[in-house]
């Protein structure tokens, strides 16, 4: 039936292939109405988590290159050392379970760019020196006595 052949006064009611109508249809996976206290509380939480990581992540790659830390977060091109160190920055977060497109909204940059910086940082992992360093700076990463300043 096409719209133009529905009467204006009728509703129509859309049935799933389970036998579910529209009015009846669960909210989430999970049961948690999108805007219930215990939603936010989870959102909240995650986005807090991330915000750590990423200023843990950026703090250690400024205090690594020895760079001022806003400037990781600098919108436009840079100097190769804060590439450089944005990008270790973004392989840490990313190694640490944050995903692209969160990095990509935090660092200011295209989802492209963010998967760039990370190919780039395991490419240069093959170098065994490299490999270390970005070990040592994994460990200090998940050090818990490390706090930067948020």
């Amino acid at each position: 039936m096409y719209a133009s052949e529905v009467p204006p006064s009728s509703t129509l009611t859309c049935r799933y292939p389970s036998g579910l109508t529209s009015t009846s249809w669960p909210t989430s996976p999970s049961g948690l109405v999108p805007h219930s206290e215990r939603w936010r509380d989870v959102a909240r939480a995650s986005a807090r988590r991330e915000r750590v990581i990423i200023a843990r992540a950026t703090q250690l790659a400024a205090d690594t290159y020895q760079i001022f830390r806003p400037l990781l977060f600098y919108p436009g091109r840079s100097e190769h050392r804060i590439n450089i160190a944005r990008q270790v920055a973004v392989y840490l977060c990313h190694m640490s379970g944050i995903t692209m497109y969160s990095l990509a909204r935090h660092f200011h940059r295209d989802v492209s760019t963010i998967h760039h910086a990370v190919r780039k940082i395991e490419y240069l992992r093959s170098d065994p020196d490299f490999d270390q360093f970005l070990d040592e700076m994994a460990q200090k990463l998940d050090n818990p006595d490390f706090q930067p300043p948020l």
